[in-house]
């Protein structure tokens, strides 16, 4: 709903839904293999730096700023970021596949193309 809000169309549900269909597992598909496969690898690094030992954290025991953990964790929020952003672009895709699928003229039955 919201790049046909952006791009000036009907950004109602039932509009929503009308133009959802066709394109489930177009999406589907995209989101798990782009973002979600993205956002699970991140953990997994994730995981193997407090496995290794390495702080993930700002602050270390003593109370001081840990410039390694500060590091890790800016990178970690950037990858958080860049998981949204490959959604969003998947989403936005999506909605221009669906207004090219609703402008596409009908053809007719038995008609070569």
């Amino acid at each position: 709903m919201l790049p046909a809000t952006v791009d000036g169309t009907n950004a109602s549900v039932l509009m929503a839904l009308a133009r959802a269909k066709g394109n489930f597992w177009y999406t589907y598909l995209r989101l798990v293999y782009g973002p979600t496969l993205f956002t699970i690898v991140s953990i997994a690094i994730l995981f193997g730096l407090v496995y290794l030992n390495i702080p993930i954290d700002m602050i270390d025991q003593t109370g001081g700023i840990d410039i390694l953990g500060t590091l890790v964790l800016f990178l970690y929020q950037v990858f958080g970021l860049f998981g949204t952003a490959l959604a969003a672009t998947v989403l936005c895709k999506t909605y221009l596949r669906s207004q090219d699928q609703a402008t596409r003229p009908e053809q007719a039955p038995g008609a070569a193309g």
